[in-house]
């Protein structure tokens, strides 16, 4: 099996922090109304409710809508990873079944980051890998640390996967090195941001 020239996972701080928010303000919500429905419902003589059953109009929904998700979340970032071959990107969950989609570097025409204000301040944000073809759909590699790093990188790999006919085997091409020419040629007379004339599009959510 070939080795991957590189492995990211997603970062879970920036993925869990906005989605623990979001769940402790609706379940804030839904907690608040229930137990406005039964302060009234007690104060009506319609239901009297006991201590136990407070409690469990606060610990229900917390189990509801934050343990839960926050779980299957971290379970599916737990087990999602992104591979960089010499010729594709992969994306593959493994858990039991393997769930796999890549990309070859060769039909990849342009990158766009997704970075929200959060994404900023956590230094990290989605990589959407746009393709030459129509019916396929775009590869996005989400929660990814440094995103503008790994822009780069990518299209580090774009540029070698097209010289790569006329070329000897190389080493890692994510690997800055001094000695070799054909990384040194690169560096002089072209940049990522060119390849086919594209430049990528970053993206504010």
């Amino acid at each position: 099996m070939e080795k991957p020239l590189l492995v990211l996972r997603p970062s879970r701080i920036n993925a869990l922090f906005p989605s623990f928010m979001k769940s402790m303000f609706i379940s804030l919500i839904v907690t608040g109304a229930l137990y406005l429905i039964s302060l009234l419902l007690n104060f009506f003589g319609i239901i009297q409710f006991s201590l136990e059953l407070k409690l469990a109009t606060l610990i229900v929904p917390f189990i509801i809508f934050i343990a839960v998700p926050f779980s299957w979340y971290l379970f599916l970032l737990i087990n999602t990873k992104y591979y960089f071959f010499r010729t594709h990107v992969q994306r593959e969950f493994k858990f039991i079944t393997v769930k796999k989609y890549s990309v070859v570097y060769n039909k990849i025409t342009n990158i766009a980051l997704d970075i929200s204000v959060w994404d900023r301040i956590s230094n990290a944000g989605d990589v959407v890998i746009h393709t030459a073809e129509d019916n396929v759909p775009d590869l996005v590699l989400k929660y990814i640390s440094n995103p503008e790093k790994v822009e780069q990188q990518i299209y580090t790999l774009v540029r070698h996967s097209h010289l790569a006919p006329q070329m000897q085997p190389l080493q890692n091409p994510l690997q800055q090195t001094n000695n070799n020419p054909v990384m040194q040629t690169q560096k002089h007379h072209s940049h990522p941001n060119h390849y086919q004339g594209h430049r990528p599009h970053h993206q504010n959510r």
